[in-house]
């Protein structure tokens, strides 16, 4: 019987300001972990590429001083705002693969146009998500899945955008000549997938209407879900399954609230009438992933 090879945990704790703080229970020791604080604190995420004593912040800022350490069944955190702030609730999304479905690294960036970033070493298969942050302060997290189309890009602080990370190809990407994926001489982190299946991963987009709408179709009920207008200069926004009816937060220092994504649904998920999420007429990217111990098919590309 083929054993799960890509693990995912939702979790979340309350900040206490004890260094060395252990969360346990999250199943595995996770080679991601993505941090959205209930507080004005950035989201920020952990990959063992980012040095020690520092988180790759989210937004558009510069790599945030925080520690994480992981541990065979979770991870410990320092007492840093971004992490382990008294009064705060961390909510967490952690990942563990192997070689065939997940993938982190780091690179430093050439300014080249059509850059042909590869690494059958590393990504020994064809992505079908990529997420790439500047460790400097001028770029937010971008990302692309099979929704984009063309060349066009996620940008977590800004409209989509071309010329960044302009498709998916064989054991990696390739890249735009732009600061927010390949500035010269700067260093970039990234981490992510093949292709996955429907019953725990699944990303699209919708046009908004202005008013609370449901985005339907999926074959699982989310525990994780990512929403981004693809046409407003407005943060991407967060939800989880452990913050709570009609809460989630922009990825930015905004608190956790009502009126972005409202609900996590049996088929997919609900966002209300915040521009952030359903802007009139624009379109809004999203993915949605589900927590569990997964199967993803061993698809190698040809080394």
């Amino acid at each position: 019987m083929a054993r799960a090879n890509l693990k995912i945990s939702v979790g979340s704790y309350a900040g206490n300001s004890v260094s060395d703080r252990l969360i346990t229970g999250v199943g595995f020791q996770p080679d991601v972990i993505l941090f959205y604080p209930s507080s004005t604190a950035d989201a920020c995420f952990f990959t063992k590429e980012i040095p020690k004593g520092s988180l790759a912040r989210q937004p558009a800022a510069a790599d945030a001083v925080a520690r994480v350490d992981v541990t065979e069944d979770g991870f410990s955190v320092s007492s840093a705002a971004f992490v382990n702030s008294t009064g705060v609730n961390y909510h967490y999304v952690a990942f563990q693969g192997t070689s065939s479905s997940l993938f982190t690294l780091k690179y430093v960036g050439n300014l080249t146009d059509d850059r042909n970033f590869t690494d059958i070493q590393k990504i020994p298969f064809t992505p079908s998500a990529v997420f790439v942050k500047n460790s400097a302060a001028s770029n937010a997290l971008y990302w692309r899945t099979s929704a984009n189309v063309g060349d066009d890009t996620c940008i977590g602080s800004s409209a989509n955008g071309a010329n960044a990370i302009q498709s998916l190809i064989a054991n990696g990407f390739q890249l735009g000549a732009t600061a927010g994926t390949n500035g010269s001489g700067v260093t970039y982190y990234a981490f992510g997938f093949p292709e996955l299946p429907s019953t725990f991963f699944s990303t699209g987009t919708y046009v908004g209407n202005g008013t609370a709408q449901s985005i339907t179709g999926l074959s699982f009920q989310p525990d994780y879900v990512m929403v981004k207008n693809a046409t407003s200069a407005v943060y991407a926004v967060a939800c989880t399954s452990t913050m709570g009816v009609d809460m989630s937060r922009p990825i930015n220092g905004v608190v956790i609230g009502p009126g972005y994504i409202t609900s996590l649904d049996s088929q997919g998920f609900t966002v209300g009438s915040n521009s952030r999420v359903n802007e009139n007429g624009s379109t809004h990217y999203w993915y949605a992933f589900k927590a569990g111990n997964w199967i993803v098919p061993v698809n190698r590309n040809a080394r």
